[in-house]
């Protein structure tokens, strides 16, 4: 019987109970059609391992025409140069069910190879179990967290990542230095990321914040990490904060879960849904950040044309990026949600300086179509976000101001009412103290009086009282 992976499900998953973020996004399907202008080999050589089969099988299945065919083909000739042999048979049924015959038939299911691969990967288990369990027996901390680490990173490259996560966990009771604890928690990321847990990440990342405080490139890993979880959940802020902590120093050393330019993209997009003016100015000044847009130059342009109010020019080229974004898995479900949060925001920005606007002259500035507009204003009005009414027959919008002089009379009649009542309450009080109507409290007893002072008679009172009844 296997040794690896001896710990309870619960340890394993994080919980009993599958967090939020570890469902499958419910979204419509996003289909790119034809988009001769994505150089897919340039951007899938960013990645490496899982993910780069995972990006091209997410292409093969929102892209259509040559696209697809290229993605799906590359996806399965990838998985064949390794051992992951459930990813190979996913690819080849996605592949079928998405273009049935134009895949070809050398890209039909290859049952030899998967049954040679599969012997080959448990023969190798079997003996890395082996070695976990003469570990174990030896007894010694650091050879067993080695054959742990072993056995996960082999789990890892046949797709099990389920126990590659269990036994990346186990190595938490084996390490014995700082290094051994980052390294522990970088592996159960890994694994999380791959397997969808992302729930994972955080607790990690809390695990080691004070061990990456001074490793630059350990930082940048977990902040990425950290962005790829709040972007998960549409944390947009938080995403975008944790990507602007990551510097260029990562480089590809963490092309397995995501590339520097992938961090530059994400956090601009992140950034101009939700950052202010003034925020995205710093973002635009920052020595760290401006070596990211120098690697996504389009997005510095997006950026500065937003600041600098020209709404038509930053939609424009952002519309240009629409299929580039609709095709990275990570991006593409929250595409539609971060527009809308940019147009919004620019909506706002420019309706606010004014009492009333044109809405072809709003229509033009932000590149849009005048009917297009006026429903858009339409559901910002109803959400409350823009302060206004429309005048649908002259095509002009109106700023829905308070009546300033009507709210100031008001003001100054609620002072004068305050006023009033508190100079009643002050005559009252002196009226009260002249009366002598105070309450005042209990006198304290004094020493030798006992219960006669409790009852309100003195000592000599008591005296009198005797010397009568004797008479």
């Amino acid at each position: 019987m296997s040794t690896a992976s001896k710990k309870s499900k619960k340890d394993a998953n994080g919980s009993n109970k599958p967090e939020p973020d570890e469902k499958a996004e419910i979204i419509d399907p996003i289909i790119v059609e034809n988009h001769p202008g994505f150089n897919m080999q340039r951007y899938i050589n960013q990645f490496v391992g899982n993910t780069r089969i995972k990006r091209l099988l997410w292409i093969g299945q929102h892209a259509r025409g040559d696209l697809q065919i290229q993605a799906f083909r590359q996806a399965i000739d990838e998985t064949k140069r390794g051992i992951n042999y459930p990813m190979y048979e996913d690819c080849v049924r996605y592949a079928v069910e998405s273009i049935g015959g134009a895949l070809g038939d050398d890209y039909l299911l290859d049952n030899q190879w998967v049954d040679t691969i599969r012997r080959h990967g448990h023969a190798e288990f079997t003996r890395l179990d082996a070695v976990l369990i003469e570990a174990k027996r030896i007894g010694e901390r650091e050879p067993i967290r080695l054959a742990f680490v072993a056995v996960a990173d082999h789990q890892m490259l046949q797709g099990d990542f389920q126990k590659a996560l269990s036994n990346y966990m186990e190595t938490k009771d084996y390490g014995s230095t700082q290094a051994h604890k980052l390294d522990t928690s970088l592996n159960i990321i890994k694994a999380a990321i791959a397997l969808g847990a992302f729930t994972h990440i955080k607790g990690q990342a809390n695990r080691v914040q004070s061990i990456i405080s001074n490793n630059t490139r350990s930082k940048s890993q977990i902040s990425a990490a950290l962005g790829l979880y709040y972007l998960k959940n549409a944390n947009f802020s938080g995403a975008a904060n944790q990507f602007l902590n990551c510097t260029v120093d990562l480089e590809t050393s963490y092309n397995h879960i995501i590339s520097v330019k992938d961090i530059g993209i994400y956090g601009s997009f992140c950034a101009l849904a939700k950052f202010t003016r003034r925020q995205l100015k710093g973002m635009l000044n920052s020595d760290v950040w401006k070596k990211f847009l120098e690697l996504v130059p389009i997005w510095k342009k997006i950026m500065l044309d937003f600041v600098n109010s020209s709404y038509d020019l930053c939609f424009d080229k952002l519309e240009r990026q629409k299929n580039n974004l609709l095709l990275d898995m990570h991006i593409s479900p929250h595409f539609f949600q971060l527009e809308k949060l940019i147009r919004d925001r620019a909506f706002q920005q420019y309706f606010q300086p004014f009492k009333s606007v044109k809405i072809p002259s709003m229509a033009k500035a932000l590149n849009m179509e005048v009917p297009d507009v006026e429903r858009y204003l339409v559901q910002l009005i109803a959400d409350n976000k823009v302060q206004g009414r429309i005048d649908s027959h002259n095509k002009i919008l109106f700023s829905r101001v308070a009546d300033q002089r009507s709210a100031t009379y008001q003001d100054s009649l609620n002072l004068g009412n305050r006023y009033v009542r508190d100079v009643k309450s002050l005559l009252m009080r002196m009226s009260l103290i002249k009366s002598d109507f105070v309450v005042r409290p209990a006198p304290k007893p004094r020493g030798g009086m006992g219960m006669m002072s409790h009852i309100g008679m003195r000592p000599d009172d008591d005296k009198k009282s005797m010397d009568t009844q004797q008479l």
